[in-house]
């Protein structure tokens, strides 16, 4: 299945791009596009980009040059975490007041992407030279962004077609079933590696948090420091 991870990493690029067609791809130009939207939407084009060249690299085995590229990551997963703080900052220096309810989980399911995404990154450095570790942490850092793209089209398209298709908080369980088919891949071969397993255990704790995060007394005043902050 790792050999054909450039064809799943192919398809996240079109997900994303997809998925955000309408709220920024199609009107880039736009002057109520802000410079966070631009800067963290090139990061992780890049990011996606470097997955994609990263698991051809491996395939025609050019090891040396997959070595090279990754150096990059050193750089770019930290401008990743910093773009999407700053795209939390622009959300909440737009929110009216008094504050939605959504806020929290919105604040919430920042934090917890890019916390994790670090996390896994982290990991992966750590872990470079085993393979089976490295490549399942790297693309445990490509799940992690899946659903902010993937939410937006299906949405779309249970706008635009009869069809039932998962909705809300059920779009947290598609990287759960991904982290569990992956697994259960592993446990054919006779293998059990961490890194799904703590990926999917991730996105549990995130479906119990972001579900009860209006109820989080921490969250709500994260969230109103926020706004307070941002909009000063």
């Amino acid at each position: 299945m790792y050999k054909n991870a450039i064809y799943w990493f192919v398809l996240l690029l079109i997900i994303q791009v997809a998925g955000f067609w309408r709220s920024y791809f199609s009107r880039m130009t736009s002057d109520d596009v802000t410079f966070a939207q631009h800067f963290h939407a090139i990061a992780m084009l890049i990011w996606v980009l470097l997955l994609i060249s990263q698991a051809w690299l491996i395939n025609h085995r050019h090891n040396r040059y997959h070595r090279m590229l990754g150096m990059s990551s050193l750089f770019l997963a930290p401008i990743i975490v910093i773009s999407g703080f700053t795209v939390i900052a622009d959300i909440s220096s737009k929110i009216p007041l008094p504050m939605p309810d959504w806020v929290p989980a919105m604040v919430w399911f920042g934090f917890f992407q890019l916390t994790v995404f670090a996390l896994l990154y982290g990991l992966a450095i750590m872990y470079r030279k085993t393979m089976q570790l490295h490549m399942r942490y790297m693309c445990c850092t490509g799940v992690m962004f899946l659903n902010p793209g993937l939410s937006r089209l299906l949405d779309w398209l249970a706008e635009a077609t009869p069809l039932w298709l998962p909705s809300g908080i059920q779009h947290f369980y598609i990287p759960i079933l991904i982290c569990v088919v992956m697994l259960i891949d592993d446990r054919r071969r006779g293998k059990f590696y961490l890194p799904w397993a703590l990926c999917g255990f991730a996105w549990i704790i995130n479906i119990v948090i972001f579900s009860n995060a209006n109820q989080i007394t921490a969250l709500v005043d994260v969230s109103h420091w926020l706004i307070n902050a941002t909009q000063k």
